[in-house]
């Protein structure tokens, strides 16, 4: 059974990139899994998502993480979480909305107590405005690894975004090279949206040198 098959569901698979770096074929995929080879071009094509069982499987066999097979959200960190606690405080204080209300219940035929509607809606309609006045900060991304690149490139530039090791790697991985020390900081990740993150933390003062 597949894992979601909404059309509208975000996460997509990278299953087919994957199995060409480890050289497996699908018809090996769908062997190893037994599975129909139509399951698998399912999957190929992110029309559906393999269930946790399978991904294990298909991690067994290409020898890499669960969390590999996936495409990256593209989510950002804006501090959103910590704005809708403060906001959650406001409203519960300040304006005396509750976050409970009670509400009839035709099977129990008794009033219970149910999350506050408007509560809900008001924090959606915050967040809502917090992520638009929020935005992202681009790195400036040059995709070499950083010992190729030249002082021409790195002229008034604080931080960079690099790629970690050169094109004949199989795995890409990324630097973030913060060059406002004697001796440059880098940190390494696995993912790209990752490093953009964590460039995004620095340009915002959250990572102290």
């Amino acid at each position: 059974m597949p894992r979601n098959n909404n059309k509208n569901f975000i996460q997509k698979n990278r299953i087919k990139k994957e199995a060409k770096l480890a050289g497996a074929s699908q018809r090996l995929l769908s062997l190893w899994l037994d599975v129909n080879y139509t399951t698998i071009s399912a999957w190929n094509t992110n029309k559906s998502q393999p269930e946790e069982e399978n991904l294990d499987k298909i991690g067994e066999l290409l020898e890499i993480d669960n969390r590999e097979l996936f495409e990256p959200q593209d989510r950002f960190k804006t501090g959103l979480a910590k704005a809708l606690e403060l906001e959650l405080s406001r409203l519960h204080k300040e304006e005396g909305l509750p976050f409970e209300i009670e509400k009839f219940d035709l099977v129990k035929n008794k009033n219970i107590l149910v999350n506050n509607p408007e509560f809900i809606k008001r924090l959606k309609y915050y967040a809502g405005t917090y992520i638009k006045t929020h935005g992202k900060i681009l790195p400036t991304y040059i995709n070499k690894i950083f010992s190729e690149i030249t002082k021409d490139e790195l002229k008034g530039k604080d931080i960079l975004l690099c790629n970690s090791n050169d094109s004949t790697s199989k795995k890409r991985e990324y630097q973030v090279v913060y060059l406002g020390r004697e001796e440059p900081f880098i940190a390494k990740f696995n993912q790209l949206n990752d490093a953009e993150n964590y460039v995004d933390l620095i340009l915002r003062g959250f990572v102290k040198f």
